[in-house]
């Protein structure tokens, strides 16, 4: 059996890189990516400082970018050897939402390396990682134009932020008060206002932490 080197949580704070069975194409909507960029997200960063629960085993990272290796015989949009950008979770595609384009509402919804709360899908920080409904979760690189660090971010942050934002129903022409830093993300807040003041950014600043 084909091995590969992956990021594996053991307990927090311990994360090893391990030799695991390399995966395989297993539904006709399967994609298997060589993964060439991945990075860490905040929220990885939950099982490794114990605030959320993660059973031992679970290979880690939700952001990453690749080039396809292997397709099922129900994937139409990509072709071996093209690269592509992920998108954090898996969505059905079929249920209620997912026909709507509510995608983050699926019902059958999976976050990749977020362990079996999540959907129990293996992460992307190995060499390789299986990905269902691939024409649904992936998007091709563009041959020019943008760096893989750029292009890393569409699958999560950048979107997450977009989403933000367009919930907010700002408009062409808003006003948006100038004292006001907003982020998006999940490491401490009280840490990025304190540079937003020290650039200047912003007259006033203050934090908050959801728990």
């Amino acid at each position: 059996m084909d091995t590969m080197q992956a990021v594996v949580f053991h307990a927090p704070h311990d994360v090893r890189v391990e030799e695991l069975p390399r995966p395989e194409v297993e539904e006709p909507g399967d994609v298997l990516l060589k993964v060439d960029l991945a990075a860490i997200c905040g929220t990885d960063l939950h099982p490794y400082s114990g605030r959320m629960e993660m059973e031992e085993g679970a290979t880690l990272g939700h952001e990453y970018l690749g080039t396809i290796e292997a397709k099922g015989e129900g994937v139409t949009e990509f072709e071996e050897g093209e690269r592509a950008v992920g998108s954090f979770f898996v969505a059905c595609g079929k249920c209620w939402f997912c026909r709507r384009g509510l995608y983050m509402k699926c019902m059958m919804i999976r976050v990749f390396g977020m362990g079996f709360v999540l959907g129990d899908l293996n992460g992307a920080q190995a060499q390789y990682v299986r990905v269902p409904e691939a024409d649904l979760t992936l998007r091709k690189l563009p041959e020019d134009g943008f760096d893989d660090e750029e292009m890393l971010f569409v699958g999560d942050i950048l979107t997450t932020g977009y989403d933000a934002v367009r919930k907010t129903d700002f408009r062409p022409g808003d006003v948006v008060h100038e004292s006001v830093a907003a982020r998006d993300g999940c490491n401490n807040p009280a840490a990025t206002c304190g540079v937003v003041n020290d650039l200047g950014e912003a007259r006033g600043t203050f934090g908050a932490r959801l728990a």
